[in-house]
């Protein structure tokens, strides 16, 4: 028995931007093999360049990677709105796969839409909280967002470095089809797969000196408050906050080093890096402030065992606006600020199809059934109730509809309840409400009914605060539900009616999705 190969397909084109002109990639599997589908995937390797007017060309910066406005249509471009992506396969707006023998396999639009409302439900808050290999994770245990982008180095004097982002979309993800273990290139010829994909999207937010672990409060961890300042692991102390200083001439000098007030005993929780740029805030005892424009490098950080204080070590002395402090100067209500990114700009530099080459004595000799998904969009004028009656394709599992918050892949509205009526059968005895019991036991319904463990009824998306200094690094929250059911598999089509009503004038839009079972 030969043993399993993986190959790696380029993509035709070779060129992508961010301009939303050149997203599309297209890859072909070779006749004559067969491949393990199900464990492929899209390589996408990017570089994150990152610079400050006011710091040197070395500056990097901590940030999240994220599909921006796409979530939900509002944040995502700037500074405090990194919006969680459950799944890479938000990534694809549309799929199409073609065989030489076969023809037409599966023809997806808006992988991102139906990918997106399904893994919100089938991911736990744990599953959200260890999500390394995606865009922005919901991480609300450290001070700043873990990520591929960079290395950062919270202790010692080991420069962080800045490193390629790879993301990898597994094939199964993007189309059911591709659960297939043994896909028979030798029966089905040269297949194209084509895949449109959401580049323009792309965002990197960053400057975090933000994800802090609890806002700053009067009673500490938990006690509520306000304010807007993020804390130490206490929850009491500013995290920015360090020691009063005396410059001194003698040896070791402090004019080339900061202490921090706040006590961070794991160092993962320490808020800075090495080489990162920052600037130094402070008043001088019985005077004014200093002039806080210069830009410092931390070259080393050291934790103190006897209190988890850190020695924030500097690349310079610390000045007054470039000018000398007087020796003997006490330095009051002493500040360290990090530098932001003044500007993110991100790079695709390689797509690729990874795939494995298995033995294929064991392929499917006959016909092969699998899943597709269709789907069909519809639009209406703002309203508070709507009636509209469509056609479910033969051969159908479950149907999904899918709510649009502005353009984005967030499922919401204002619907108050809902009904079914499938071939003039009402499928409930009266309105169901979203978010209530009933509501949440057809959502089960479907993903038992497709093979599918559920893991969140919570019906909520996740989003991430980040402001460089004032405000709270927080998880939002906002709601994200999909309605539908299971449905009669016959090899017919049959009429669904669905009655919606509205607290206030709806969207006007929404999609409905169909598990379609076929056959190659």
């Amino acid at each position: 028995m030969a043993l399993n190969q993986v190959v790696k397909i380029p993509s035709d084109q070779g060129n992508f931007d961010l301009t939303g002109n050149k997203n599309n990639i297209d890859f072909t599997l070779t006749g004559g093999n067969v491949y393990d589908l199900s464990r492929s995937y899209v390589a996408i390797t990017l570089d994150v360049l990152q610079a400050n007017t006011n710091c040197p060309a070395d500056f990097q910066d901590k940030g999240v990677l994220g599909l921006g406005t796409l979530i939900d249509g509002a944040g995502g471009t700037t500074q405090g709105n990194a919006r969680f992506t459950p799944t890479m396969a938000c990534l694809v707006k549309n799929a199409y796969m073609a065989s030489q023998n076969g023809g037409k396999i599966t023809d997806i639009r808006r992988v991102d839409k139906y990918s997106f409302g399904k893994a919100m439900y089938k991911k736990s808050l744990e599953d959200f909280d260890n999500d390394l290999g995606g865009f922005v994770s919901k991480s609300d245990r450290s001070f700043y967002q873990v990520g591929s982008a960079n290395e950062f180095n919270s202790i010692g004097n080991e420069i962080s470095k800045q490193r390629q982002h790879d993301i990898r979309i597994p094939l199964k993800d993007i189309m059911p089809f591709c659960r297939i273990d043994k896909y028979d290139g030798v029966k089905q010829g040269d297949t194209r797969i084509h895949l449109e994909m959401n580049f323009e999207k792309l965002r990197f937010d960053g400057s975090l000196m933000t994800l802090m672990l609890v806002p700053k409060t009067s009673g500490g961890v938990g006690a509520g408050g306000s304010g807007g300042l993020l804390a130490d692991v206490s929850g009491t102390i500013n995290a920015r906050n360090c020691d009063n200083i005396t410059l001194l001439t003698a040896t070791p000098s402090t004019y080339n080093q900061v202490i921090t007030e706040g006590k961070y005993g794991n160092i993962v929780d320490v808020p800075f890096y090495v080489g990162q740029y920052v600037t130094i805030a402070a008043d001088i005892q019985g005077g004014a402030a200093i002039v806080n424009t210069t830009s410092y490098k931390i070259t080393e950080l050291i934790r103190l065992p006897a209190n988890d204080k850190i020695v924030v070590q500097l690349d310079g002395d610390i000045t007054n606006g470039g000018a000398a402090i007087a020796t003997g100067t006490i330095l009051e209500d002493v500040r360290i600020d990090p530098r932001p990114a003044t500007s993110n700009s991100i790079e695709i530099k390689n797509v690729e199809l990874v795939s494995e080459i298995v033995n294929g004595e064991s392929a499917p000799k006959g016909s092969v059934v699998y899943e597709t998904i269709l789907s069909e969009e519809d639009s209406y004028p703002a309203t508070t109730s709507l009636n509209r009656v469509y056609e479910i394709p033969p051969m159908t599992k479950n149907f999904y509809i899918m709510f649009f918050k502005g353009d984005g892949l967030v499922s919401d509205d204002n619907i108050s309840n809902y009904r079914f009526t499938i071939d003039n059968v009402e499928q409930s005895t009266y309105p169901i409400v979203p978010q209530d019991p009933r509501h949440k036991d057809l959502i089960q319904k479907l993903f038992v009914n497709n093979g599918e463990t559920i893991q969140s009824v919570n019906e909520r998306y996740y989003f991430t605060g980040l402001n460089q200094t004032g405000s709270v690094g927080k998880q939002g929250i906002g709601r994200h539900f999909i309605i539908g059911q299971p449905v009669a598999f016959l090899q017919r089509s049959q009429k669904l009616q669905i009655e919606l009503n509205a607290s206030a004038n709806m969207a006007g839009r929404h999609i409905i999705f169909y598990d379609v079972v076929k056959q190659l």
